[in-house]
């Protein structure tokens, strides 16, 4: 697990098992891409994630487009 998706874990409370979407994410960013899409929306990640209107000290944002939802960096987003 890479650092930052610990600390996703640890400091926001994000569930173990939100950790592959997380991890899916940093390899996009990689590749050059600055979102990555999910197969099923973030139902339960504590604080870590919200809606692009929900809290805004989150560190990621869960944005639907064209019925697909998509993960990304609350920097990302806000860019």
């Amino acid at each position: 697990m890479r650092p930052e998706t610990q600390w996703l874990k640890d400091k926001w409370g994000m569930p173990v098992n939100a950790a592959e979407a997380v991890e899916a994410l940093f390899e996009a960013h990689k590749d050059g891409s600055t979102a990555c899409k999910l197969e099923t929306p973030p139902s339960d990640w504590g604080r870590a994630v919200a809606k692009p209107d929900g809290n805004k000290s989150a560190p990621l944002v869960s944005v639907e487009m064209e019925g697909s939802t998509f993960l990304q960096t609350r920097w990302f987003f806000e860019a």
